[in-house]
Parts: C-alpha cells; sequence; structure tokens
C-alpha cells in the first residue's frame, strides 16, 4: 500500500473513531438527563390535570375522563395536583403508556391508572410482558378523602353544589355559636338562609383543617328594612350598596319591596375577613379590616368552597342568589360574580 493511501486510510478510521465518540457520547447524555427532557411534558400533564380535576369535581352529575399520560409519571391529588417522575424511570425509561382515570360518582372523586387502549395492530406482544411491568398499570383506586399526610383534599371533601337552591323558600339561621360575628348595629344580625347557613359552615370547617385560619364576619342576612336605612345613610348610593333608583333619597320615599331581591336580604351574602389582629372587633368600615395577604387567602378558601365574590368588595362574597346562579350556569370555574 501506498503511503498517500495509507495516510488517508488512517485519517478515515481517526474520522468514523471521533464520530462514534460523539454519538456515544450525545446517547449517554441523554440517558443521564432522560428526567430534564421530559419535564417540559411533566409541567403541560400537571396544568392539564389541574384543569380536568375542577371541572370533574364541579360536575353536576356522574362523570368519567380517561386521560393518557405515560406511566414514568406518578400523580398525586390531595391540595392540587403534582405529577412527578416515578422511581422507576431509570428501570424502565421507555415505560408503556398508559392512562388516568377520572371519575365522580355521587360526589367521590376517585382515579385509576389502567393501561392505554390500543388498537390491534398496537397491542404489544403478551410474552414480551412482564408480571412486574403489568403491575405497574394496575393500582387500586385512590380515594382522595384519605391521603398520605391524613390532611383533608380539596376534590373530595367539598359537597357538590346545586343550581336548584331557593334561598326565598328557606328561613334564616343563625350562625352566630359557631362563628365569631361582631358588627355594628347598622349591619344587622348573624344569620344566614339555610343553604348560605349551612355552605358558610363547611368553610369554616376547611379554612380551618386546611390553612389554620378562623373566619370574623360583619354582615350577612339583612331584613330588607335595615337593607333600606343603610341604602340612605349612604345617601342611596347604589355603587355601595344595593338600592333602586331614586328621585328622592329618604326611607318614606322608597318601599321596602325594592330591597328583596338585593344580594344580603336574599340571605345569601356574607362579609368577613380571616381573623387577625387588625380583623377583629366591630370597625366602621371593611377597609379598616384590610390586609392584602389576607384577603387574597380569603378568597382562595371561599372559591374552593363554592362562594363567589363580589369584584367590588374584597370582603363580600355570595351563595345561592341570582347572580351566584348566573355565573355557576356560565362558567364554574369562576372566582368572582358575572
Amino acid at each position: 500500500m501506498k503511503k498517500g493511501q495509507a495516510e488517508v486510510l488512517q485519517l478515515s478510521l481517526l474520522f468514523e473513531i471521533i464520530i462514534a465518540a460523539l454519538v456515544a457520547g450525545i446517547l449517554i447524555y441523554s440517558a443521564l438527563n432522560y428526567s430534564n427532557f421530559s419535564k417540559f411534558n411533566q409541567q403541560y400533564a400537571e396544568e392539564d390535570l389541574k384543569r380536568i380535576v375542577s371541572a370533574v369535581m364541579a360536575a353536576p352529575g356522574d362523570v368519567k375522563i380517561v386521560y393518557p399520560i405515560s406511566a414514568q409519571y406518578e400523580v398525586q391529588i390531595k391540595e392540587g395536583v403534582d405529577v412527578k417522575q416515578s422511581p422507576n424511570l431509570l428501570n424502565d425509561p421507555f415505560n408503556k403508556e398508559s392512562a388516568l382515570v377520572i371519575e365522580n360518582i355521587n360526589g367521590q372523586i376517585t382515579i385509576n391508572r389502567e393501561a392505554l387502549t390500543t388498537t390491534p395492530t398496537e397491542q404489544p406482544d403478551a410474552k414480551q410482558q412482564t408480571p412486574e411491568e403489568t403491575a405497574k398499570l394496575e393500582t387500586k383506586p385512590t380515594d382522595l378523602s384519605k391521603s398520605a399526610d391524613s390532611s383533608p383534599s380539596i376534590f373530595s371533601e367539598i359537597p357538590p353544589i346545586s343550581l336548584n337552591i331557593n334561598l326565598e323558600a328557606e328561613e334564616p339561621k343563625d350562625f352566630a355559636q359557631q362563628i365569631k360575628c361582631e358588627h355594628t348595629e347598622r349591619e344587622g344580625g348573624c344569620e344566614l338562609k339555610q343553604s348560605a347557613y349551612e355552605r358558610l359552615l363547611f368553610s369554616v370547617d376547611y379554612a380551618k383543617e386546611n390553612y389554620g385560619r378562623e373566619f370574623h364576619v360583619t354582615s350577612a342576612y339583612r331584613a330588607p328594612e335595615l337593607q333600606r336605612k343603610i341604602f340612605v345613610d349612604k345617601n342611596c348610593n347604589r355603587k355601595w350598596v344595593c338600592g333602586p333608583k331614586s328621585a328622592t333619597c329618604s326611607v318614606d320615599a322608597i318601599k321596602i319591596s325594592a330591597f328583596d331581591s338585593c344580594p344580603h336580604t336574599t340571605g345569601g351574602a356574607v362579609d368577613l375577613c380571616l381573623e387577625s389582629e387588625k380583623c377583629s372587633g366591630a370597625k366602621p368600615e371593611m377597609s379598616d379590616y384590610y390586609l392584602k395577604e389576607d384577603a387574597e387567602l380569603l378568597e382562595k378558601i371561599m372559591c374552593e368552597t363554592g362562594w363567589l365574590r363580589y369584584s367590588a368588595e374584597w370582603w363580600h362574597f355570595e351563595y345561592g342568589t341570582a347572580r351566584w346562579k348566573k355565573t355557576k350556569q356560565q362558567d364554574q370555574n369562576r372566582c368572582t360574580l358575572i
């Protein structure tokens, strides 16, 4: 072999070795960093499941949703949706596809992982699937009311919402024995109609168990006469207090019946804050109770338990009122009234 040919052959072999080394390096790096590459899909799956579980939870009847997801991901649902990579990932990084079956049956949310249904041409050879592989896809339904840390789950503990509430036919119930209720004389007593009363008591327990906080109520049900007096005291300003249009702003000039549909007079509205050093006692204005972080947490708690906030007032929430029903019919996931 001539000298020139030998040098060309050596260069060719060297080039092939370099290419092989690069390819091997890429494959090794990919294997070692497989979890990083999969985090994108992990985040997308987590966002999808948050919306799906929220929709299943709010469904008025029984519902079942099948969500395809790689078996390399473990899904936990306690106070939220958490998607993590399975500890078996390194043993089997190309795990078989599976699906989460999310069901709401009679208000009970369950999740079951099962093998993803495939067409006959896609069905894997049964001989190639070991019992260990099958076990990865076959798990018992998860009772979300019994999470690992025994903390209640917002997805299983919240009573279902009914749009057939009729506050007008219900009687007011006093909650002063169960909830701290301090108010100025003009705000009336500590009562709500039955449906709102029961939902508020649940919200109280929910806030204590999940966030370690208590409520401080400043206003609830108001008799139409009281609503009229408050309206007139506020100079009949409809921006701040519910009331009718009136040419003359006086108690004698406005009929009591004009206040029958106001949120507080329906018995389905409550003004409150989270108990704190600032949120205590009876103060003249709700702004005197305001703490930004607490106001945000209050909305979160009330929204999670079925209430809707009036957008102009951080303290005002409604349950079972006409505009509450209208909002829930249009968008189950909203936290503020339309």
